[in-house]
């Protein structure tokens, strides 16, 4: 889904930002928080992390962030897109 011209709020995270939305439009959402590292997405619609050796990424501006989502303060005019993406190992 795409959603375009949505209201700002202020220091609003990138992961606040998709929380916020995927509530308002009744999209399946769900996330778990790592003590020291941060929040990391786990479900977004139907789509669950480790289906298929596939996870939940966030890009910002056609690039991924080096920051979590929990940490990226969305700006006006940014494109935040979430891809469901094979997990490519370190």
């Amino acid at each position: 889904n795409t959603y375009t011209d949505l209201d700002l709020i202020e220091n609003e995270t990138a992961f606040e930002f998709t929380q916020r939305i995927a509530g308002a439009n009744d999209i399946g959402f769900d996330f778990k928080e790592y003590s020291g590292l941060g929040i990391l997405v786990t479900k977004i619609g139907d789509k669950t992390n480790g289906e298929v050796d596939m996870f939940w990424q966030y890009w910002v501006n056609n690039r991924s962030p080096e920051i979590g989502a929990d940490q990226y303060l969305v700006e006006a005019g940014d494109a935040i897109m979430w891809k469901f993406l094979k997990y490519q190992g370190q």
